[in-house]
C-alpha cells in the first residue's frame, strides 16, 4: 500500500486507524516505509519511549482499542479445583468452574502542551519532532508513574492508583517508623500470593526504600544486595533472589506509606490506550510567533488482580 498527501492532511492518522483495523491484523510482521516526518508520531513509537521512562507503565499489561471501553476477562484466583483420581468406569465426582471476573477501564483524555518559537521552528538543525517526541514521552511517563501509583478517577482521570485501590493486599511492618529484612521476606512469602505471582515477581522500591536496603549487612558484614550480571549485561540488585526495581513514585519510608510493592506487575495491573486518540496538533499564534504543539491519547486503567502483588505499609 502507498499513501501520499499533503502535509498535515491526516496520513499518519490514516495509517495509525488502518493498522489498528482487524481486517488488516496479521501474523507477519507489517513493514513501514516513512519516506517523510509528519506531524503525529505512530502510535507504537511513543507508546515504546512513554514505557522506557515510566517503570509501571513499562510492567503492566497494555491492550488498545477503538472503543472509549475495554474489558479485561481474568479468571477468579479463589476457585474450586475440578482435578481428581477417577476409577475406571467412574467419572469425576466434581465440577470445574469457569468462573470469571470483567474489569471494564474507560478512557479519559491526557493532555500536554508544547510551545515552540518560530525561530526554533524555522532553525535547521533542530529536530522539532524528535524533541516533541522526546518531552511527550517524558511527560506522559512522569504523569503515568503518579497516576498508576495514586491516581483518583475523576470526570478527566480514568486512571486508578493501587495505592488508593481498596482490593490491593497491603501488610504492615513489624517496626515502626521503618522496614528490616524480616519485613520483606514476610512480604515476599505472602500467603495470599499464589506461586505463579511469585514466579515472575519483582521488588519494586521507593528511592528511601532503597537506600535503607543498601545498607543492610549479614553477620559477616557482607552486604544483602546482591548485584547480578542480567543476559542483556545490565546489572541489577537481588534481594533473596527477587529483583529490586527503583521507582519514585512509591512513597518514603515513613510511618503510614507504602514504599514497597511485590509482585507480577503485568498480571496485577492494567492499562488502556485508546488506538487513534494520540495525536498531535498545532496551534499558531501569529502575533507571538509561537506555534504551540499539543499532544493528547485516551487511557485508562485499574488493578486487575489483586492477589498477583501486595504493598508493604510502614508501621
Amino acid at each position: 500500500y502507498l499513501i501520499h498527501g499533503f502535509l498535515e492532511s491526516g496520513k499518519t492518522s490514516f495509517i495509525n486507524f488502518t493498522l489498528s483495523q482487524d481486517y488488516f491484523k496479521m501474523e507477519e510482521k507489517t513493514l513501514l516505509v516513512v519516506c517523510e516526518e509528519g506531524e503525529i508520531e505512530y502510535l507504537d513509537e511513543i507508546l515504546k519511549e512513554i514505557k522506557d521512562g515510566s517503570v509501571f507503565f513499562g510492567a503492566s499489561t497494555v491492550v488498545s482499542g477503538t472503543s472509549n471501553e475495554y474489558k479485561f476477562v481474568v479468571r477468579k484466583d479463589d476457585r474450586a479445583n475440578n482435578v481428581e483420581g477417577v476409577t475406571e468406569g467412574a467419572g469425576n465426582t466434581l465440577d470445574g468452574e469457569l468462573e470469571f471476573t470483567q474489569i471494564s477501564f474507560g478512557a479519559e483524555t491526557l493532555q500536554g502542551r508544547f510551545p515552540v518559537t518560530d525561530e526554533a521552528l524555522a532553525d535547521s538543525g533542530y529536530n522539532l519532532l524528535d524533541e516533541i517526541t522526546g518531552a511527550t514521552a517524558e511527560d506522559f511517563a512522569e504523569k503515568l508513574g503518579q497516576l498508576i501509583t495514586k491516581g483518583a478517577k475523576s470526570s478527566t482521570n480514568a486512571i486508578a492508583g493501587f495505592l488508593n485501590d481498596p482490593s490491593t493486599i497491603s501488610q504492615l511492618t513489624a517496626n515502626v517508623g521503618t522496614f528490616k529484612q524480616d519485613d520483606l521476606i514476610r512480604l515476599t512469602r505472602n500467603k495470599g500470593m499464589k506461586s505463579k505471582y511469585r514466579k515472575n515477581a519483582k521488588l519494586y522500591v521507593s528511592p528511601s526504600a532503597y537506600t535503607e536496603m543498601e545498607t543492610w549487612v549479614d553477620g559477616n558484614g557482607r552486604p544483602l544486595l546482591t548485584p547480578t550480571l542480567t543476559a542483556d549485561n545490565n546489572i541489577v540488585s537481588k534481594f533473596k533472589g527477587y529483583e529490586i526495581v527503583e521507582e519514585e513514585y512509591l512513597e518514603d519510608v515513613k510511618t503510614g506509606k507504602f514504599p514497597v510493592f511485590f509482585g507480577d506487575f503485568k498480571s496485577f495491573y492494567g492499562m488502556f490506550v485508546r488506538i487513534n486518540t494520540f495525536e498531535t496538533e498545532k496551534e499558531r499564534r501569529a502575533n507571538q510567533r509561537i506555534n504551540i504543539f499539543y499532544t493528547r491519547c485516551r487511557m485508562g486503567g485499574g488493578v486487575i488482580r489483586p492477589k498477583a502483588g501486595v504493598v508493604l505499609q510502614v508501621k
